[in-house]
């Protein structure tokens, strides 16, 4: 089979299990919906009053399961994707929840149409799981992991080991220098492999491999420059016969901001309101375990440069960095208390933050707000660092939701200035709900290794 019918009936296959995921959630909807929850409207809904609610419920899945990432069969791990699609059905049927108690408006029919929603969460689980389980199974047997020629350069990094973590989408076949290889040996190899990765070529080998795939259709994998997200971001324009691109290059207009920032301070309010009685229990815990301060305040980088404290949950002993020493934290730090290993583990030491997002000095989605120290450090060794002030910091970011502790500052950059490049009000709704995912995670969490 040709490469090109192969990656076409991969999509079809795809497209054809999310088609039958979808059905189902809409199908118990219906169910539910006819025996249930119309019988609670006073003026119950005719044919063309259900076909409304359940295109309605149709658009908020199909909304929902976009921004979780719940479609991404064969993209995603089994184990994130079923995540992904438990989180999608839940955050689908509160939304019913919240939608039917405003239609009944009859306080007494709460709690009816709360078991209800659970009731309706519990049937799409149960079906859509197996049905998802089963079918990435099948997946992994009819589509195999893309063979792999890396090559790689003077700047290579550990991208091939990252690539080996996922042997259900790659396997890696031959490793070859840059400079060891000509075009035609290249063409030879894809014989027995599906695909390139370029790994820290120079710009003139990128350049000439890169073309030579192309001109042969030959799948190719790069890790992008600064340089290649800023080309990403650009506009296209016509105005003559010479096409042009265009960078704005001035970050975040004043309306995006004020929205922003709206945003910013309805969420927060609303999230410090919810978590309240969880906060004083940690706070309780964190000064019953050694008698010492709850909160831990930080200098911290954000927009333009400006300096602010940065407050958190103290996860660590008193003076765990003696004399101002900048010690990251690394697996199974001694440093780190009983209680401080818990809310770590699931982030609840940044909710204090959300204090920083009311006084301006951060967002709820930005980049990380760095240390004083690591911005002056990583400015000196990456010039472009910089570029990721052009924001607030954010409690939660890009570069926090799809890297992790310990992830290369090159990298994370990388995130942060996509972010930046492509921002939308979307895009935060997005970093927002897999921030949820990651708390699920434990590798996001990862220490610092010795030498790292």
């Amino acid at each position: 089979m040709k490469k090109k019918e192969y990656y076409f009936l991969r999509k079809v296959y795809v497209y054809f299990i999310n088609i039958i995921l979808f059905s189902v959630m809409i199908w118990q909807f219906q169910r539910m919906w006819i025996s249930t929850f119309n019988d609670l409207l006073d003026r119950v809904f005719s044919q063309k009053g259900n076909l409304l609610m359940v295109l309605l419920y149709g658009i908020v899945v199909l909304f929902l399961f976009q921004l979780w990432g719940a479609f991404k069969i064969g993209y995603l791990k089994s184990a994130n994707l079923i995540l992904s699609q438990c989180l999608g059905i839940i955050s689908a049927n509160l939304f019913l929840g919240v939608q039917m108690t405003l239609m009944v408006a009859k306080l007494n029919e709460t709690k009816n149409i709360i078991y209800h929603a659970i009731l309706l969460s519990g049937y799409d689980v149960v079906l859509c799981i197996p049905i998802t389980v089963i079918c990435c199974k099948v997946y992994q047997h009819l589509f195999k992991p893309l063979r792999l020629l890396i090559i790689n350069g003077r700047n290579s990094s550990e991208l091939t080991k990252k690539v080996m973590s996922r042997e259900d989408k790659y396997e890696i076949g031959n490793i070859v220098q840059e400079n060891e290889i000509s075009n035609e040996q290249i063409v030879q190899e894809m014989e027995c492999h599906d695909a390139v990765l370029l790994n820290g070529l120079s710009d003139t080998g990128r350049k000439r491999i890169t073309q030579l795939c192309y001109t042969n259709s030959i799948r190719t994998y790069f890790k992008p420059e600064v340089m290649d997200v800023f080309v990403k971001g650009a506009n296209c324009i016509n105005l003559f016969d010479t096409p042009l691109y265009m960078n704005e290059n001035i970050g975040l207009s004043y309306g995006v901001l004020a929205v922003k920032r709206i945003f910013d301070i309805v969420f927060s309010v609303l999230f410090l309101i919810l978590c309240s009685p969880l906060l004083f229990i940690v706070a309780i815990l964190i000064k019953a375990e050694d008698g010492g301060p709850v909160f831990y305040k930080q200098k911290r980088c954000t927009m333009n440069g400006k300096i602010f404290f940065i407050y958190k949950f103290r996860s660590m002993i008193v003076d765990a960095e003696k004399d101002g020493q900048v010690i990251p934290a690394k697996d199974e730090d001694n440093r780190i208390t009983k209680i401080g290993k818990f809310i770590r583990r699931f982030h609840i030491d940044e909710i204090p933050q959300f204090y920083n997002v009311l006084k301006g000095d951060m967002s709820v989605v930005g980049p990380r707000p760095e240390r004083i120290e690591h911005v002056e450090k990583y400015s000196r060794e990456i010039p472009e660092f910089c570029y990721r002030l052009k924001v607030r910091g954010g409690i939660t970011g890009y570069a926090q939701v799809y890297g992790k502790y310990n992830t290369t500052p090159e990298d994370k950059l990388i995130m942060d200035l996509q972010y930046i490049v492509n921002y939308s009000f979307l895009l935060d709704l997005q970093i927002i709900l897999e921030t949820v995912k990651v708390l699920f995670k434990k590798e996001n969490t990862e220490g610092f290794n010795n030498g790292e």
